[in-house]
């Protein structure tokens, strides 16, 4: 049983763990907070987001070990989805 809990996947599963809870109160305690605030902490829960999808990429998906043009690949999707993402988020398209 040891084993397995000290493997790097396991250390990855706790680690996104950590991250989820931490969004979560993160997100609990600014909800109601001024429009300036609401920003920077939606930024900064969209940064962890796109880190936690790093992650399961590259350790459950096992892009890690992928060859240096598939990794690439995933690692620049992941970087330019974020940054579309947040350029949305700042520069709304608005209709008509």
């Amino acid at each position: 049983m040891t084993r397995y809990l000290a493997t790097p996947i396991t250390a990855v599963w706790v680690i996104l763990a950590a991250l989820m809870a931490l969004s979560w109160l993160i997100g609990n305690q600014y909800q109601a907070g001024d429009s300036e605030t609401a920003r920077y902490v939606t930024v900064a829960l969209m940064v962890v987001a796109f880190f936690k999808v790093r992650l399961v990429m590259l350790h459950f998906m096992e892009a890690k070990d992928a060859p240096f043009g598939l990794r690439l690949l995933a690692e620049a999707w992941v970087v330019g989805v974020g940054f579309m993402v947040l350029l949305m988020y700042f520069n709304p398209l608005t209709a008509g």
